[in-house]
């Protein structure tokens, strides 16, 4: 376990492999996914903690 987790320590603490035009487009896609099934959202955590308002989740 030790051997694993100094292995990611090491992985994570080298150069990023990725450039920043790409993390911007990996945060673009994650946006829209969020706000293209903000409803899909709200509805779940309705489900999973009980009555919620929909602005309280969308605040949040």
């Amino acid at each position: 376990m030790s051997a694993i987790l100094e292995g990611q320590r090491a992985a994570s603490a080298g150069p990023s492999a990725v450039n920043a035009a790409l993390r911007r487009n990996r945060i673009d896609r994650l946006l829209a996914l969020v706000l293209d099934n903000a409803d899909a959202f709200v509805d779940a955590m309705a489900q999973d903690f009980g009555t919620r308002p929909k602005a309280g989740s969308l605040f949040t």
